[in-house]
């Protein structure tokens, strides 16, 4: 007997595709960690922390402003990663070897790189509280999806026909994509910060019909 073994070159090139666009991801997250402007870094951060307020209110605003704060300096200072790493890279050499010596040539950019990793670990805190405060305001939409999901699909248990694989694998690619988006909008910078405090709730909208579709097309009951 012959075996079809065309789902499992589908599967090994999705798989290889998927490595393919995170090994982008996280070169172009390195590459930004070295050519940025700390300076501009920084202040592009103040902006889109600046603009969740008028998003979330006074009041929900402080707390993720607070909740960030001392995050961050659990995760920087308490744990030891500036002090034992940050730190140690940016500090200059008293080696007179002149290997070493040349490496001081290096210091504004060892710089530059621990100065925005520091942006970036506030940043990720940040985006991660904001999108757990509208997660929160978004509970009834999940409910709401879900319920619908499953009572579409109760109905289509006792319906004749079934979901096509095209289908299948187009609900697969989309989410996919909104995973890609989010691990972006996470490690990214926000060059236009007024947008930025609403992507958490575009993206959670996505997952929540995406959600739905998924549910409803679960395989049917015989």
């Amino acid at each position: 007997m012959l075996i079809d073994d065309e789902p499992l070159k589908d599967k090994s090139q999705e798989e290889t595709k998927t490595r393919g666009l995170l090994l982008f991801v996280v070169l172009t997250v390195f590459a930004q960690l070295l050519i940025m402007n700390p300076n501009y870094f920084n202040t592009l951060l103040e902006q889109e922390v600046k603009e969740a307020y008028p998003a979330l209110g006074e009041t929900k605003w402080i707390n993720l402003t607070n909740r960030t704060d001392e995050a961050f300096t659990f995760v920087l200072i308490d744990s030891g990663f500036k002090d034992r790493y940050l730190d140690k890279i940016t500090r200059d050499t008293e080696n007179p070897n002149p290997i070493a010596k040349k490496f001081e040539t290096l210091l504004p950019l060892a710089h530059r790189f621990a100065n925005n990793v520091q942006v970036v670990i506030y940043q990720f805190i940040h985006r991660a509280g904001l999108m757990m405060d509208w997660f929160w305001l978004l509970v009834p939409f999940f409910i709401a999806q879900i319920a619908s999901a499953v009572y579409y699909w109760r109905i289509r248990a006792y319906s004749f026909g079934t979901t096509t694989k095209a289908r299948m694998l187009i609900l697969k690619k989309f989410s996919k994509t909104i995973l890609l988006i989010g691990l972006i909008y996470f490690l990214i910078p926000a060059f236009y910060p007024p947008a930025s405090p609403y992507l958490p709730v575009l993206m959670l909208i996505g997952l929540g019909v995406l959600m739905k579709k998924q549910i409803k097309t679960f395989q049917k009951f015989i």
